[in-house]
């Protein structure tokens, strides 16, 4: 089976941001690339499906242009030239690709891109006087669509692109993913016949517009007094809120979330609902829409308590021209337990932090709108036990769709990378570890005074030690905090190690003194 080169992963994946990109990553062979999207010129040979070699040469910059030229081999033997030429504006590319190469063992040339499988959604294809086609990418498809003039693509992230194709070209798509399921989608445009073969791509972004909660907000992130049945989140007090947030903008990809600094305004600044065995917080809330507001898509930025999965709750979109639609909200697809653990199919933690109890933090999810005009939105708890907090809500003009891939546990187990360690157990007196004996007090035990924070400060791999408490918080006996020195959106795998190992410092000190 012949299988494509794929010449642009994530090609398209931030296409919507081009605007202020210029023409980067130009390498010595005719590839190069712009905001995501990449192109490389290809040639396909006999037998089979041989690469044909270009010879590496440096390219020219102009400014945002930038061109270069190339000798090309069919079969070891010289074959001819090619030469390209690619300009970056507002929104826009221009790029052009002449093959002067001939061989009667040429077999193909081409330019191919990758969509990323989470953002390839469907295009519109026009041809030369005869009806558009529509194209929904799909599992294991293969298409072929002759011949090709312009393409209307639409991702998942709501932004659209347009390809104006100049030359005798033809188009094929194709689902990598059946050699590697890491790959995407491969969007394919070949010469039919002739020389010359031109892209011009012009970007459109989605409209975004963040939805003010304040007329109907009924809690604040910080609650003072645990349990009054009018406090803020989830009313379990000081010492286990959302105080730690302080974010006035919330993003993901290319939604945003507006929030206000409560902190400042003294009021309350999210929607709380609540099942009927917490009877804190109303069953339901409705959020009035700005009149005339035109969407197709709708974004969260929530969170659960106490329930995790099955259905906590339901949107009902009131609409001015196609009546309502119910959106199911299932937790452990669309959203998780605040105190936050990982992603989910629908629901992407786009906000942490850490309070006195543990990490904490913040999904958003997308949903595709049936209407075009909603003008409001019912918040409903459907599970009894219960509680949904919505911190933001924002409106878009095409629907989004959330990536659909779910980081796997990590597991170590003997192999290539890790190796099995046999311990016997030798304790340094006065070490971290050294907990003398349990009729010690606790205050002259070193690993009780110290514990995780001399673990955690001896890894450099490990966030700062913010703040250290051996009085009870929660279900801990002790609390360590650490707290990363800046911001950041993912960890390295040498940090989630020295985490782990960190976590479970305390566990290995149990067993040194304890003997269990």
């Amino acid at each position: 089976m012949k299988k494509f080169l794929t010449l642009a992963i994530g090609a398209i994946m931030l296409l919507s941001a081009v605007a202020a990109e210029n023409i980067t990553k130009v390498s010595n062979q005719g590839a190069f690339q712009f905001a995501d999207l990449k192109f490389a010129p290809t040639i396909i040979t006999k037998p089979g499906w041989t690469l044909g070699y270009i010879h590496p040469a440096a390219a020219k910059r102009n400014g945002e242009a930038v061109s270069g030229s190339y000798t090309v081999s069919v079969t070891g033997k010289t074959a001819g030239t090619l030469v390209w030429n690619a300009a970056a504006g507002a929104n826009s590319l221009k790029s052009n690709w002449v093959f002067n190469v001939t061989s009667p063992d040429m077999t193909h040339r081409y330019i191919d891109m990758e969509i990323p499988a989470d953002l390839a959604k469907k295009m519109v294809v026009k041809k030369d006087m005869q009806k558009d086609e529509t194209v929904t990418f799909s599992a294991n498809m293969w298409k072929q669509i002759k011949p090709v003039r312009q393409i209307l693509l639409t991702l998942g992230n709501g932004d659209q692109v347009t390809f104006r194709v100049t030359g005798d070209a033809f188009l094929t798509i194709q689902d990598n993913r059946r050699w590697n399921k890491d790959a995407g989608f491969s969007v394919r445009f070949e010469l039919n016949s002739g020389k010359n073969l031109s892209l011009d791509v012009r970007t459109k972004k989605s409209a975004v517009y963040p939805i003010s909660l304040a007329k109907v907000a009924n809690r604040t992130f910080a609650d003072e007094v645990a349990g009054d049945g009018k406090g803020g989140w989830t009313d379990q007090g000081p010492g286990n809120d959302m105080s730690v947030f302080d974010a006035a903008e919330v993003k993901y990809r290319n939604i945003r979330f507006k929030l206000p600094d409560e902190k400042k305004t003294k009021k309350n600044s999210i929607i709380v609902v609540a099942g009927s065995v917490r009877n804190m917080a109303p069953a339901e809330i409705t959020l009035p829409l700005p009149a005339g507001t035109k969407a197709r898509g709708l974004s969260l930025l929530h969170a659960s308590g106490w329930v995790e999965t099955n259905l906590i709750g339901e949107v009902i979109v009131r609409y001015a021209d196609t009546g309502t639609q119910t959106i199911p909200i299932n937790g452990g697809v669309d959203l998780g337990n605040w105190w936050v653990g990982g992603d989910f199919r629908n629901g992407k933690i786009v906000w942490r932090s850490q309070n006195p109890m543990r990490v904490v933090g913040l999904y958003a999810s997308c949903f595709e709108l049936g209407g075009s005009q909603p003008v409001s939105l019912t918040f409903r708890i459907k599970h009894p036990e219960a509680i949904w907090m919505i911190a933001g809500v924002t409106l878009t003009e095409r629907p989004v769709m959330m990536p659909t891939h779910v980081a796997k546990p990590f597991i170590s187990k003997a192999g290539k990378d890790w190796r099995t360690f046999k311990y016997t157990r030798k304790v340094t007196p006065g070490s971290p570890m050294d907990f003398s004996h349990i009729t010690v007090p606790a205050a002259d035990r070193p690993a009780g005074k110290y514990g995780h924070a001399v673990i955690s400060n001896l890894l450099p791999e490990c966030d700062d030690v913010h703040l250290v408490t051996i009085v009870p918080r929660g279900q801990a006996g002790g609390y360590t905090l650490s707290l990363p020195s800046e911001e950041n959106d993912g960890y390295r795998r040498n940090e989630l190690i020295s985490r782990i190992t960190m976590m479970l410092g305390g566990h290995a000190a149990e067993r040194v003194a304890l003997d269990d």
